[in-house]
């Protein structure tokens, strides 16, 4: 008689219950080959455990965490940056800005990236590139629309609070309008057929309680996109040439189905996320709703033409293009790194984004090369950094710095 011992072949369940039982005294390792060497030793008739099966018995029961690989694998498949739609084309009125301005920069555009930005000239560390106004600011809390403009606490056209009441001045077009302008001269540059269809239920074609509609629709359900994008579009259909120009530009952004983000968000989630995703889809169906009616009275002609895909492009656009709410000629032509070489900076410390921004150097920048700004908060590590550029953006950053942090974290996994 052999005094071999018979090989056994474990369970799946007895695998993970010897490693659950080695875990009691080593709770903190998961590396796969650790576990290899170390949780069998006392099962000397077991047959030969591979790295793939016990990796496999594990992930079955939700015991072991996912592979730097697989972790960037699962971000990938969330990935739309495919799906967006780069316009290689120049945004109206910036070659005029550029020149205009002396800003020592060029456009190079690409089919496959959209437009880049790139220095004509060396510039030094600290030199401020250039500064800009926004074309379009709205402020990041629905409630200075909402509660502020609407009871007359806040200026209907910059939207910074009113701080003096000497200078402000009511549009003086409707008794009724409860609307008011921190001064003369923003009420001078608003939007009269605009500001009437906002606030006025008197004025023929006013359309103030189907706005109020749209605006509690979307702080009910957090939509400042929907409600901000929505009333630029009033804007521009009712401002002639200048609104022709401004949805121009808005069009020559970088874009894709605001519907597809929300589903590539989605994606590999659970079906609670998908019913979620159903009634986010309904909602934005309700908040579109509104905008036809207020459409229908701004510019009857223009709603001829406008589709609810144009309308979820639109969201799309905002979403990828936006800079705190606000919209810029030539910053919006700007790609992202996680090492950035420039930084905006708001010029007014108040708060009052209608002022705009400055660009700075962050460091030395050689003539012909790009000027990248970051999308995340730097600070931020290697995946939630990605996770918000994934999520937010639609792509999975490779700039030098997420190379090298990945390098090293694969490193230490190992």
């Amino acid at each position: 008689m052999s005094d071999q011992q018979t090989t056994y072949t474990p369970q799946e369940q007895e695998i993970v219950a010897a490693v659950v039982a080695y875990w009691k005294t080593n709770p903190k390792v998961t590396n796969v080959k650790t576990i290899l060497a170390e949780a069998f030793t006392d099962k000397t008739n077991w047959s030969r455990i591979s790295a793939a099966r016990l990796r496999s018995s594990l992930k079955k029961f939700n015991l072991l965490p996912e592979t730097l690989d697989e972790r960037r694998d699962r971000f990938k498949l969330q990935e739309y940056s495919h799906l967006i739609k780069s316009n290689s084309e120049k945004m109206p009125g910036v070659e005029e800005f550029i020149a205009e301005h002396k800003v020592p920069v060029k456009i190079v555009g690409s089919k496959t990236r959209g437009n880049g930005l790139y220095t004509t000239e060396k510039i030094a560390k600290n030199q401020v590139i250039w500064s800009e106004e926004p074309l379009v600011f709205y402020y990041d809390d629905l409630t200075i629309w909402t509660e502020q403009v609407r009871s007359g606490q806040g200026c209907s056209y910059c939207l910074k609070p009113i701080r003096n009441v000497r200078l402000e001045a009511s549009c003086g077009r409707a008794t009724t309008c409860t609307a008011r302008y921190c001064n003369r001269v923003c009420k001078t540059k608003d939007n009269a057929k605009y500001h009437d269809l906002l606030f006025h239920r008197s004025v023929e074609g006013g359309a103030s309680e189907i706005a109020r509609k749209l605006e509690k629709h979307c702080q009910d359900f957090n939509m400042k996109t929907a409600l901000f994008y929505s009333y630029l579009l009033l804007r521009a259909v009712t401002s002639g040439k200048s609104g022709e120009k401004l949805l121009a530009q808005f069009k020559s952004l970088a874009t894709v189905s605001n519907e597809v983000r929300a589903e590539y968000s989605s994606k590999g989630t659970s079906n609670q996320s998908q019913f979620d995703l159903e009634q986010t889809q309904q909602v934005d169906r309700d908040a579109f709703a509104y905008l036809e009616q207020l459409l229908q009275k701004a510019n009857p002609e223009f709603l001829k033409t406008y589709s609810y895909e144009e309308y979820q492009n639109g969201l799309g656009a905002w979403n990828l293009n936006n800079l705190k709410d606000s919209f810029f000629l030539l910053y919006s032509h700007m790609n992202h790194s996680c090492e950035p070489n420039v930084v905006a900076q708001f010029t007014d410390r108040e708060g009052d984004r209608s002022k705009g921004f400055t660009v700075k150097a962050l460091a030395n920048i050689g003539a012909n090369e790009e000027l990248k700004v970051t999308y995340v908060n730097p600070a931020l590590d290697y995946f939630s950094r990605q996770e918000e550029l994934r999520k937010f953006w639609g792509f999975i950053c490779a700039c030098p710095r997420c190379k090298r942090e990945f390098k090293e974290l694969k490193e230490k996994e190992q």
